[in-house]
């Protein structure tokens, strides 16, 4: 099952104030931390990580999307002790067969 948690760990999901990390944290699952690249990437993804850290919340690792940018993905996993599980390409169209496909990448020993 995939939970996803779209706009980021510190997002409100109800009128009462409850964010993403708080949900994770209570139902102690472990998180895949999906990044991007873009200018202030790292410093976004190292947050993420170091927020749900604090929490309790076990990271399972990072999946990368895009091209390639080993400096970004090498800092980030090495400043956060966490390992890359994956890089899965930006596509326009996302059906069952890319999902599919991208999922077989990623192998998780939970």
């Amino acid at each position: 099952m995939i939970i996803e948690g779209a706009g980021g760990i510190m997002v409100p999901i109800n009128s009462s104030g409850l964010i993403y990390a708080d949900v994770f944290e209570a139902w102690k699952i472990p998180v895949i931390i999906v990044s991007r690249h873009y200018l202030g990437s790292i410093n976004h993804t190292l947050m993420t990580a170091e927020i749900l850290q604090k929490r309790g919340v076990e990271i399972a690792g990072f999946v990368f999307v895009g091209d390639e940018n080993r400096y970004t993905e090498d800092i980030i996993c090495f400043k956060s002790g966490i390992s890359m599980l994956a890089r899965i390409p930006e596509v326009d169209v996302v059906n069952h067969e890319f999902i599919a496909e991208q999922a077989s990448k990623i192998k998780l020993n939970l």
